[in-house]
């Protein structure tokens, strides 16, 4: 299994689909968390409050401490609304 994050869902459908593979698409949350150890528990933790099962982590990002990680998430529309 390949996870892909593009910004760009139009050509990577086209690209992957004229290549003759199949794929899923899934929309993922991203967040700006401090770039030190315990910040990615506090968001486990919080989702866990709130029932959100987290199915992938992602880290897009990292640099002048900080990082931009992406959640893949069972209920999207209470995640986006606790990380906003």
């Amino acid at each position: 299994m390949i996870k892909i994050v593009t910004d760009d869902e139009e050509t990577t459908r086209e690209v992957l689909t004229d290549a003759g593979y199949d794929f899923k698409e899934h929309e993922i949350v991203p967040v700006r968390l401090l770039d030190k150890p315990g910040e990615l528990a506090k968001v486990a933790k919080a989702m866990s409050t709130f029932k959100i099962n987290v199915e992938s982590i992602f880290l897009m990002d990292r640099e002048k401490g900080a990082a931009m990680i992406a959640f893949k998430v069972d209920d999207l529309k209470k995640a986006k609304e606790l990380l906003k």
